[in-house]
């Protein structure tokens, strides 16, 4: 069976989910480049890793779900469905792991697999992390411990279960 299905990458380097900078909060950004466009019908969120940058602030873990719920629902009012993915790991990127980053990331991925807010689950943190450490990109799936790699983002859509794209 063929699935007729196009793609487009709103995917954006060096911005965040809650604040805008020299690039649209990924907030204001959802709703231009997911809701407000005509014909989608799925979303795949992945955002947040620039706002956990090396941070000691907890709170984020809340305002980054309750950023995810928003987005969920401004998706569903859309009439789409809405998968999360959880945040990819970073552990050996200096400039990010320092601080409760880690455990910032690893609080907001709990409830992204939780399974109950998104429609689906698509974990790309998984699909690129090494499995004796999932804090840590698998070597070959890395570029500097924070972005992937060619063969990591191959990976990525490789983990992209194409059963969900169905009316």
């Amino acid at each position: 069976d063929r699935l007729d299905v196009s793609v487009i990458n709103a995917g954006m380097g060096d911005n965040s989910l809650l604040s805008s900078g020299e690039q649209d909060a990924g907030t204001i950004r959802f709703v231009r480049d997911c809701v407000g466009r005509p014909k989608v019908k799925w979303d795949i969120i992945l955002e947040g890793v620039n706002d956990i940058k090396s941070s000691t602030n907890m709170d984020l873990v809340g305002r980054i779900t309750d950023a995810y719920q928003d987005m969920i629902d401004q998706g569903r009012e859309a009439g789409h469905k809405v998968f999360g993915s959880p945040i990819t790991p970073f552990g050996t990127n200096a400039d990010y792991a320092g601080g409760s980053a880690k455990q910032i990331r690893n609080d907001i991925n709990d409830w992204v697999r939780e399974g109950t807010h998104f429609d689906a689950v698509v974990d790309l943190a998984q699909a690129v992390a090494d499995p004796g450490n999932p804090d840590n990109l698998l070597s070959n799936y890395s570029n500097d411990g924070l972005h992937p790699s060619i063969a990591g983002y191959e990976a990525m859509g490789n983990a992209v279960p194409l059963t969900l794209f169905t009316e």
